[in-house]
């Protein structure tokens, strides 16, 4: 199964579709998950995409003052996915399938717990795209032993199993996110609120788990992306629509990939189209404080 999670402004209930949609138009067999709120399940346009559609409550998505908090639902993402399926994928709605899923579900068979994983390295490294936080700050406050490796992950994918290793993971996810990540440790901050990638990080840290696949799966289309269009189609299983959007003049996924998931999406027959900049206009990226 695919797990698609998705609250909060309308673009993010169309990304769903059109991610659902591309999905099932290359393998239809693949069953999708879907968990989101309430009002924008009322505006989906075509639920049939979803096998499995269930309605969060506010508390998995909103802080305490009623704010969106996206790492809120992220660090369940193991939870909310083992009731609809032992197995599941993950992904972010913020993407384009580019193909037949059914060969990585395969390759990813057994891992029990795979995403992205930029670099990794000890407590006197460097790791690249370990943005949120220094080393230091997060060996102490994730109490990790020195000899710990650190995982600088991309959490727009991510793979589980059922078993005790991810109940484990979800316990300690689900411990840190009650204490709270002070503000003081954090060296950014994403759309205003707290990243999940630095949460996760701490826990597979702590528990010694390096969730590495050795494979590619999201293609980010930043401007130092030098692939060609059909090498990303073939390289890839998701477009990603990553990081701010919408009207913005300066987007992270640079002009041509926001117009191949246009292309993309009249290639695969959609109807009714909805759009990059359109969908992308609400994302949470978007929000800074």
């Amino acid at each position: 199964m695919v797990l698609l999670v998705c609250f909060g402004k309308r673009g993010y209930g169309l990304m769903a579709h059109n991610l659902a949609f591309s999905i099932k138009h290359h393998n239809p067999n693949i069953k999708v998950g879907l968990w989101i709120d309430d009002a924008l399940c009322k505006q989906l346009p075509d639920r049939s995409l979803f096998d499995d559609i269930r309605i969060l409550n506010e508390s998995d998505y909103r802080d305490d003052k009623g704010k969106i908090d996206p790492a809120k639902a992220k660090t369940q993402i193991y939870r909310l996915g083992s009731q609809m399926a032992d197995k599941f994928l993950y992904l972010d709605v913020d993407g384009i399938c580019l193909g037949d899923l059914q060969p990585l579900f395969d390759s990813l068979n057994g891992l029990q717990i795979a995403t992205e994983v930029i670099a990794k390295g000890g407590k006197s490294d460097k790791i690249e795209y370990s943005i949120w936080s220094t080393n230091d700050n997060i060996w102490k406050f994730f109490e990790l032993p020195d000899s710990a490796t650190l995982c600088a992950i991309q959490s727009s994918w991510a793979y589980f199993e059922k078993c005790e290793m991810t109940d484990r993971m979800q316990a300690w996810l689900d411990y840190y996110m009650e204490v709270g990540i002070p503000r003081w440790m954090l060296s950014q901050i994403w759309g205003g609120t707290l990243p999940d990638e630095l949460v996760y990080q701490g826990v597979y840290a702590k528990l010694g788990i390096i969730p590495n696949y050795d494979g590619r799966v999201v293609f980010f289309g930043n401007s130092r992306a030098k692939e060609t269009a059909e090498e990303v189609r073939v390289k890839y299983k998701v477009l990603s629509l990553y990081g701010n959007g919408g009207n913005t003049t300066r987007t992270l996924t640079v002009e041509k990939w926001l117009n191949m998931h246009d292309s993309l999406l009249k290639e695969y027959g959609a109807k009714p189209l909805f759009k990059a900049r359109e969908v992308m206009q609400d994302k949470h990226a978007n929000s800074r404080n």
